[in-house]
């Protein structure tokens, strides 16, 4: 891959320089030193050396579960990473989560924080309790456009943990931990909300939906909200009933093909999403994950 590798405190344990490797550091813009002889802000200690004395080209453990989504086209590849350590968030975790340093112009792949921030991350870290809850937005930068083919690298994935890549504009859901995506983009474009990897299982909930004209699709992420896709009516009203057939919640729904209904605290089951519009009415099976 053409990229460089992101070094922080989830990284650092498996993380050693080779002889005629270098590095970048990143620091804020505006500081100055006070001392022209000295530099006040960035320093290397011997306390935080650490030297490896193993074979360097031995393959490095992997102490973090991980997903590393790879990006290809063209002859280029690119890579973003997400690891799930305990005690990190889905907002900004500094010394953890790191920001997407370019090596190629031509494309690069990157990830938003769950919680986003608005920053383009090349390593992001996540909770290791909270799988059914992660909808991570996932970008492409490309300058020359065309084919990207979507693949995945996971090690030591907690098996509760999927990767299902979202597209939004083709309405579909890819395992990458089956098979890859192929898709295409347009030239000297960043795309920042059309991908999006999910870590819940809603693949099966989809293959499990009753649906009777096989018209809307619909699926829940977590116990936060459920997506209707397909074109509805702003005449559309969304009702929503437990598996004893009482009422949850009703909502009148905007015209558009990616509609979003927001939840209460729902308990884990199965739950009826029941879309009439213009008074036809379709429903849908939804399994919620707590």
């Amino acid at each position: 891959g053409s990229a460089y590798e992101a070094i922080n405190d989830a990284t650092a344990e498996t993380s050693y320089a080779q002889i005629g490797q270098g590095f970048f550091v990143k620091v804020k813009s505006g500081l100055v030193t006070t001392d022209p002889g000295k530099n006040n802000f960035l320093s290397f200690a011997p306390a935080m050396q650490a030297h490896q004395v193993s074979t360097p080209f031995k393959a490095k453990p992997a102490p973090y579960p991980e997903i590393k989504l790879i990006a290809a086209s063209n002859n280029n590849t690119f890579s973003t990473s997400i690891k799930f350590i305990e005690g990190t968030t889905r907002g900004l975790d500094i010394g953890y989560d790191a920001g997407l340093f370019k090596s190629n112009d031509s494309l690069a792949i990157f990830t938003k924080l769950v919680e986003d921030n608005g920053v383009k991350f090349q390593l992001q870290c996540l909770p290791t309790n909270q799988y059914n809850r992660m909808v991570i937005p996932v970008g492409i930068d490309s300058k020359i456009g065309g084919e990207i083919v979507f693949t995945v690298e996971t090690a030591q994935l907690d098996p509760n943990c999927k990767v299902i890549l979202e597209d939004r504009l083709t309405n579909t859901f890819t395992d990458l931990s089956k098979e890859t995506y192929k898709t295409t983009v347009a030239a000297n474009n960043s795309v920042s909300d059309r991908f999006f990897l999910h870590t819940a299982d809603i693949v099966s909930g989809l293959e499990d939906q009753e649906i009777s004209s096989k018209k809307l699709r619909a699926y829940a992420v977590g116990n936060l909200e459920i997506r209707v896709i397909g074109e509805v009516s702003d005449k559309s009203v969304a009702t929503l009933y437990n598996g004893l057939g009482k009422v949850v919640l009703t909502k009148k729904l905007s015209a558009g093909n990616l509609s979003i209904i927001g939840l209460p605290n729902l308990g884990s089951g199965v739950y009826f999403l029941n879309i009439n519009d213009k008074s036809t009415p379709q429903t849908i099976k939804v399994v919620v994950r707590k």
